[in-house]
């Protein structure tokens, strides 16, 4: 395998969505943090709002307490052996349908630590999604866009 001629199996990967254009420097130096002293780091943050359950997606009767409920993001890490490691469970267990890297790693048995994430963390997916980053850009323009123009 190539990247091992390159890497070490305790070497840390970093993931990260490409529609994700906001992550700070916070968000990685924390997620880093917990890496180092978990051995794996996913951004999340926890949710706020009321979550119902539904099979029909038209009516509920079951809320789900948002206590105990986080909503992923990225940046994920992980050692490049982890990673590797499981992406061959995958194969061999015959898991193709996975949403996230934490994902695959909850399916596998695995525990996940959370570090610290952002609203403004955004990912990029829907039309809504374009005008709230639009929004974002605006407030955030002058820190790292030059305005020579």
């Amino acid at each position: 395998m190539e990247i091992k001629k390159h890497f070490k199996d305790d070497d840390a990967v970093i993931i990260h969505d490409g529609n994700r254009p906001f992550v700070s420097n916070e968000i990685i130096s924390n997620a880093i943090s917990v890496y180092k002293k978990n051995g794996s780091a996913i951004v999340a943050i926890p949710c706020t709002e009321a979550v119902f359950k539904s099979k029909d997606g038209i009516s509920s009767i079951e809320q789900i307490s948002r206590d105990e409920l986080f909503r992923t993001q990225t940046p994920h890490i992980y050692s490049l052996g982890k990673l590797l490691w499981a992406h061959s469970e995958a194969q061999k267990r015959g898991i193709t349908n996975t949403t996230a890297t934490c994902s695959l790693m909850q399916m596998l048995g695995e525990k996940i630590y959370f570090s610290l994430g952002s609203e403004e963390n955004l990912k990029i997916t829907t039309v809504d999604d374009i005008e709230i980053f639009e929004a974002l850009l605006h407030t955030h323009r002058g820190e790292w866009i030059k305005n020579d123009v």
